[in-house]
C-alpha cells in the first residue's frame, strides 16, 4: 500500500491511507528499544505487508525528532529490516525463475541466500548507509 501517511492524534503517531487509521502508536513509547538496542517499534512494524520500507525510516525520522536523546541504533534497527528487504528480493527473484532451473539448484541457492556472505552483507549496509543519511539518521 503506497501513501500511507503519518499523523499524530493527541499523544499518539497514527498511520492511515485516506483517513483510513491503520495503526496507532503513543508517542511516549516511540523509543522503546530491545535488548540489542534496535528500535521496538520498527522491528514490530517490518513484518507487516502494509509497511513499506520507507515508512520505516520515516518512523525513525520522527521517533529521533520527538525524542532526540534516543539510544536506539539505528545502524542495527536499519541493517535488520535492509537484510530483510534483500532476501525478499532475492527470494521473488528465485521464485520467478523456478521453472528454468533444476530443484536441486533452487535448494542450493536457497541456502546461499540464508548464509549472506560479507558482500552482500556489503551491498546491505550501503543500501542502509545511503538511506539512513537520506532521513538524516546518522
Amino acid at each position: 500500500m503506497n501513501n500511507l501517511e503519518i499523523n499524530i492524534s493527541g499523544n499518539n503517531l497514527i498511520i492511515s491511507h485516506s483517513g483510513h487509521e491503520y495503526y496507532s502508536i503513543r508517542i511516549d513509547f516511540l523509543d522503546e528499544k530491545s535488548s540489542d538496542n534496535t528500535s521496538e517499534w520498527i522491528m514490530q512494524l517490518m513484518d507487516k505487508t502494509w509497511v513499506s520500507n520507507d515508512l520505516l525510516y520515516r518512523i525513525a525520522q520522527f521517533v529521533d525528532k520527538k525524542h532526540p536523546d534516543n539510544s536506539i541504533d539505528w545502524k542495527a534497527t536499519f541493517f535488520i529490516v535492509e537484510k530483510a528487504a534483500f532476501l525478499n528480493s532475492m527470494s521473488g527473484i528465485l521464485t520467478e525463475k523456478k521453472s528454468t532451473i533444476t530443484e536441486e539448484l533452487i535448494e542450493q541457492v536457497q541456502l546461499g541466500i540464508k548464509e549472506t556472505n560479507d558482500e552482500n552483507h556489503k551491498i546491505i549496509e550501503q543500501i542502509m548507509n545511503k538511506r539512513l543519511m537520506e532521513y538524516d539518521l546518522l
